[in-house]
Formats: C-alpha cells, structure tokens, sequence
C-alpha cells in the first residue's frame, strides 16, 4: 500500500474540485427544485459534509505520501528555467545574500 502513495501527490487537484463539485449538485437541486424545505437539508448538508471530509483525507494522505516518499519532483515556475539553489535563477545575473539577525 505504501508504494501505491507514490503518485497521491498528482491528486491535489481534487482538494478545491471536490467541495466545488458538492455546490455545484447543491446549486443544481435547488433550481431543480428537489432540495426544498427540510427534507432537502439533510441530503445537502450529508453530501457538503462528504466533499469536506474527503479533501482533508486526501490532504493527509498526500502529506503521508510526501513524508515517505520524498516530494515527487521539483516545482518551478511555467517558462522559467529550474532555481539552481544559489539565491536565483541561471538567467539572472543578481547575486542575492541574505542575513539574519537575532
């Protein structure tokens, strides 16, 4: 199971998707006119309280895939080059130094 984890990561996008998604069908009843009075509220706050649930869940399981597994690769920016680690990127010719003070 654990090697199964590798790729969790990849399924971040579901974090935001999934309430969306939840009021979205929310939205949807309510102009369809099926989630009316309180007999709609119970299907409506089930159906909030699963898409919560299930992105916390997903959350943690990423956070346990990257704790074992180490991140999956390194981020950068769209169009830039990869950060080389020494204050800046290879293109730019500022050096940057930082200090702090206690």
């Amino acid at each position: 199971m654990i090697e199964e984890l590798r790729d969790v990561a990849d399924w971040v996008w579901l974090v935001p998707a999934l309430p969306l998604l939840a009021a979205l069908t929310t939205g949807a009843r309510v102009l369809l006119g099926r989630a009316a009075g309180d007999a709609g509220e119970r299907l409506t706050a089930r159906l909030t309280e699963l898409a919560a649930l299930t992105a916390l869940l997903l959350l943690v399981l990423i956070d346990l895939a990257v704790i074992w597994h180490g991140p999956a690769r390194r981020l950068s920016a769209p169009g830039l080059p990869p950060p080389t680690g020494r204050g800046g990127f290879p293109s730019c010719s500022m050096r940057c130094r930082c200090r702090w003070r206690r």
